[in-house]
Formats: structure tokens, sequence, C-alpha cells
């Protein structure tokens, strides 16, 4: 199901970011649309702990991360596979529930730049290395 999350969100950067598609591929692209929405459609927020809402001061968040960083480290010396197992699971909810939720709302522009959530304009690659950067362990 993850798996499935990650290609959706690669998919969206792809379809999103480009320019507008020449005439001859507008059915080829309909159906990735089609096949994305019918895919989104079945995905359920709630089993996949997906959190929608920012929680928490951002930059609060982003300065405990620099703790875990520490935490991890530490683990990986001692049991390198455990280390591995818990980052996976604690990657994936650390980005899409404290660092995402925050720049929802966000106003998105082609040649956006902020790296303040909810402050200016934010292009999509730009958020993706923006968030990132913001999360880097």
């Amino acid at each position: 199901m993850k798996r499935t999350l990650y290609s959706l969100l690669i998919l969206v950067l792809i379809t999103n970011c480009k320019s507008p598609a020449p005439k001859e591929t507008a059915v080829v692209k309909n159906t990735i649309v089609s096949s994305f929405t019918e895919t989104v459609l079945s995905l359920d927020s709630i089993k996949m702990e997906i959190n929608f809402k920012p929680k928490g001061d951002y930059n609060k968040i982003k300065s405990s991360l620099i703790n875990d960083k520490l935490y991890f480290r530490a683990l990986y010396q001692k049991d390198k596979n455990k280390a591995i197992d818990i980052a996976s699971h604690y990657l994936y909810s650390k980005l899409l529930n404290d660092i995402v939720p925050h720049w929802y709302g966000t106003p998105w522009d082609f040649n956006g730049h902020t790296n303040i959530p909810n402050q200016g304009e934010i292009a999509c690659g730009y958020f993706v290395s923006t968030t990132l950067r913001h999360f880097r362990l």
C-alpha cells in the first residue's frame, strides 16, 4: 500500500509539473488520469494513518528531528535490522503526518520558492525538495 502511495505521489508530480501535453498524447494522459483517480478513490487515508491537519509548531517539529536522528544513529550501531525497520515506518509517518500537513493551503506557482509553509507560493518540485530538506535525517 505504501508503494502505491509513493507511486501516486510521483505520478502527480510528473503529470502536474510539466507543461500542457500535445494533442496526440491527450488520450494517454486521460487514461493515466482515469487510472490515477480510480486508485486514489480506493485509498483509505484512515487505514493508511495519514493526517491532513497540521499538528504542533513546524519549527519545533523540525528541531525534534535532530534528536530522532541521534536515536536512529545509536540504534543502528546496536542493531542495524531493527533500526532500518523502525526508521522505515518513522520516515513515512513523520514526513506525511507532521511535515506535509503544514504545507496544505500554500499557494502553488510555477516559479514559487517559499521556504515557510503558507507564506508565499511554492512550485511542486520546490515543495518536494523543501520538505525533504526540512526533514533531512
